[in-house]
This record gives C-alpha cells, sequence and structure tokens, in this order.
C-alpha cells in the first residue's frame, strides 16, 4: 500500500470551486474531490483510539488527560514494520503554525528558484517515482497553505488581476508586491485597497497551490 498526504496548516474551503466558489477556478482540488475524501477533518482523527486524541496532525500520541505526547509518534511505530516513511515540510518549522513535534523526523524543504512550496512538489514527485517500486510507503508532505506570508508567484498575480479586468504594469505590480510584503506599508492603504489587493493575493496564492496540487496528483495517477 502506498499512501500519499498532501496538508496544508490552513486552507479555508471557500476559495474551493468544490466548495461552492463560482469565482475562483480550482480544477485540481474540484478533479480530486471527485475521487476522494481529502479536506475535511474527519479521517484518521484517532489513529489509535485508546491513547490519541488529534494525532493526525503530527503524528504524535496523547495521552487521554491531555498531557503532552508521552508515546511513540505513529512514525516511529510505522518504522518498525517495513513502511518507508518519507516526511516533508515546506520551508522551516517556525513558518508552520500548526507544529510538528516530531520535528527529527521532518525533512524541511527550504526555498528553491521558484519559491517553497514548489520545492516542496519538486521533492514530494521526486520521492513518489523513487518509490514506485518499493513496497508499503507513506509520503506526507506538509505545506503552510493560503495565510501565509508566503508571496504567490508574479505571474498568478498578473493572471488573477488581469481576470479582474484590472491592466497590471510591471511598476504596479512590483508596487504590491512591495505594500504586500511590508504591513506597515499595507496599513497606510484605505480599507477598499487592502480588501482589493488580500483579494488578488489570496486568489494567486490558491491558484498556485491548486496547481502544485494537481502536479502531485498526475504523478500519483501515473504510476497506478
Amino acid at each position: 500500500m502506498k499512501i500519499v498526504v498532501l496538508s496544508f496548516d490552513q486552507l479555508s474551503l471557500h476559495w474551493l470551486g468544490c466548495y461552492g466558489n463560482l469565482w475562483l477556478p480550482t480544477p485540481n482540488f474540484d478533479l480530486i474531490a471527485t475521487q476522494s475524501t481529502i479536506f475535511d477533518r474527519c479521517y484518521v482523527e484517532t489513529v489509535n483510539p485508546e491513547v490519541t486524541s488529534h494525532a493526525w496532525w503530527d503524528g504524535s500520541f496523547r495521552s487521554l488527560t491531555g498531557k503532552s505526547p508521552d508515546k511513540a509518534s505513529l512514525f516511529d511505530l510505522l518504522n518498525d514494520f517495513p513502511v518507508e516513511v518519507n516526511l516533508l515540510a515546506e520551508g522551516a518549522a517556525e513558518d508552520h503554525r500548526v507544529p510538528f513535534l516530531s520535528e527529527h523526523h521532518w525533512n524541511q524543504i527550504g526555498e528553491g528558484d521558484e519559491g517553497a512550496l514548489v520545492a516542496l512538489i519538486d521533492a514530494g514527485v521526486e520521492t513518489i517515482r523513487q518509490s514506485a517500486t518499493a513496497g508499503d510507503s507513506l509520503l506526507w508532505l506538509k505545506g503552510i497553505g493560503e495565510s501565509s506570508f508566503e508571496i504567490p508567484a508574479i505571474a498568478w498575480i498578473e493572471q488573477v488581476a488581469e481576470e479582474e479586468g484590472l491592466e497590471p504594469t510591471e511598476e504596479m505590480l512590483t508596487e504590491w508586491l512591495v505594500i504586500m510584503s511590508q504591513p506597515e506599508l499595507f496599513a497606510q492603504l484605505e480599507i477598499d485597497q487592502q480588501q482589493d489587493l488580500l483579494e488578488i493575493f489570496g486568489a494567486a496564492r490558491i491558484r498556485e497551490i491548486d496547481e502544485q496540487v494537481g502536479r502531485v496528483w498526475r504523478e500519483i495517477q501515473s504510476r497506478s
């Protein structure tokens, strides 16, 4: 059995077409939604019902008293069996709102030429290819999601802006990038200007995430 988990610290469902969004196209999320249940927190809620509570986010077992993890992690247990485990995280641990308590298990994928998300997916796709002929395996790709300080690729920002009827120049795009990377400048904008930029950058980030999700899905499908 081969399992691929792709999780994000935060990914608002209202952005996704399969959850009713009629404005923003998310074809890859929509495609996966027709073939699996992946978005709701209703799966693997308790890996071991006797001693766990919400273990699926970080793989660490907690006692029913709510104390800190005092059992072997899920990944330790899998390693005791012939299961190949690869845990890849986008960027550095401190960038994640949802911590992973078993940090020694995770390979933190830093910035690539096209950003940390693309670097994470590159590593994930390569791992899928390398494990194609292996036995049982778990690949977990832990992304930051849409609410991070990650700035989407400028091509996606430009595309979303054009779809909204704007004609962004290179100078305008550069100005937007500077504003969105410096909170003190963003705070000086009028409320409606802030909302417009948040909408454009948020939509661009979702489109970027959707494209990368599609890369993972296509690689999985090519191996099935």
